[in-house]
């Protein structure tokens, strides 16, 4: 019997609004202030943060590692997003197009569900955009695909 992938990670949002009176209803402006905010906090405290990752044979050795330089928000993580899309790309890289990332809501389908889902959306979604360029009398755009698969885990019993 095969069993269904697990864990998915559930976001939770910090927002005020849930921090507000039952009969108290925010704004769409005031929401957005609230997370701006929030955002912010969190750029600060992702920039304050270091970790420190011992030598398992020696505990006097160690390194210091931020994750500010690996996050997008900051120079050396955007640094490092372009580096991969470049290598995923290779010689693709420079050529004209547009990178499609497809999401789907965790409350409406599971990660199991959308990964057996994500190959028929992509074909519908390829076949639509060549519909679009045949009625326009143009010739149909090629598409490149990659499609990112995060490696099952093992269950040891």
């Amino acid at each position: 019997m095969t069993r269904r992938p697990s864990g998915l990670v559930v976001n939770t949002s910090n927002t005020s609004q849930s921090y507000a009176e039952p009969e108290e209803l925010l704004t769409y402006d005031e929401i957005m202030a609230c997370e701006r905010e929030n955002f912010a906090e969190y750029i600060d405290e992702l920039a304050e943060k270091a970790i420190l990752l011992r030598h398992l044979e020696d505990p006097k050795r160690g390194v210091i590692v931020k994750p500010s330089s690996s996050s997008r928000y900051f120079p050396g993580g955007k640094g490092k997003a372009k580096r991969n899309i470049m290598t995923r790309f290779g010689p693709h890289y420079k050529a004209p197009g547009t990178f499609v990332t497809t999401t789907y809501d965790h409350e409406e389908y599971s990660r199991w569900e959308a990964w057996l889902r994500l190959r028929d959306d992509l074909r519908r979604f390829k076949h639509d955009i060549t519909m679009r360029y045949k009625r326009q009398g143009r010739f149909s755009p090629r598409c490149k695909g990659r499609r990112d698969n995060v490696p099952a885990r093992r269950v040891e019993r």
